[in-house]
């Protein structure tokens, strides 16, 4: 270990003595304002790429909504240094009065027959540290930006027929004018042993 590796060990001793002591005390102020909030200043930003924009072919940002996060551990942050440094940088941010980011959750959509309905439920794909932390100051409850994906389609073949190309597959109603169009690259394609054919991501 290096001299200067040694003072940065030190360092982050102290630093988690003083968290320690404020830990009791803590209150963290969330971001729940979506147009404020800066995707770009998460770690686990390249999960969610383009959410800034909203423009992501696959994630749609829906709202802010209050999550329960008791059955996540009350355990103690700093027994493990690397994880100690990421609660640390944490803490920091909020004694310094920056607004969190709330956790990401994802919800995983489907459509059958063109009628939507949720594939998966909520489940929280960021913020694990937040989320710790939050439980370590006494907190059930707390905000979550909440995304959403449409990842599956259904076709019963008796209701739809399907053109495709090199690019494309197009699937067509017989009975309305609802249509769909996939692009080859971003979907896997599949039959059932109903015959249906189902239409998922990759």
């Amino acid at each position: 270990m290096t001299k200067q590796e040694l003072d940065q060990y030190f360092k982050n001793l102290e630093k988690i003595e003083h968290a320690r002591s404020i830990l009791p005390n803590l209150k963290i102020e969330w971001e729940t304002n979506l147009d404020k909030i800066d995707f770009l200043a998460l770690r686990s930003y390249k999960l969610f790429p383009n959410l800034i924009e909203n423009q992501n072919k696959k994630f749609k940002v829906l709202s802010i909504e209050t999550i329960e996060i008791e059955d996540y551990n009350i355990v103690d942050l700093f027994v493990h240094l690397p994880e100690a440094i990421k609660f640390l940088d944490l803490i920091d941010l909020i004694e310094s009065g920056t607004k969190i980011i709330p956790p990401i959750c994802h919800r995983s959509m489907q459509m059958i027959n063109g009628e939507l309905s949720i594939l998966q439920d909520s489940h929280c794909a960021d913020g694990g540290h937040r989320i710790v932390l939050s439980r370590s100051i006494g907190l059930s409850k707390i905000p979550a930006v909440v995304i959403e994906s449409l990842d599956r389609f259904t076709f019963s073949k008796s209701e739809w027929q399907f053109d495709y190309d090199d690019n494309n597959i197009e699937a067509k109603n017989i009975n309305s004018n609802k249509r769909f169009v996939f692009i080859m690259l971003d979907w896997q394609l599949e039959v059932n042993p109903l015959g249906d054919i189902i239409i998922h991501r990759d």
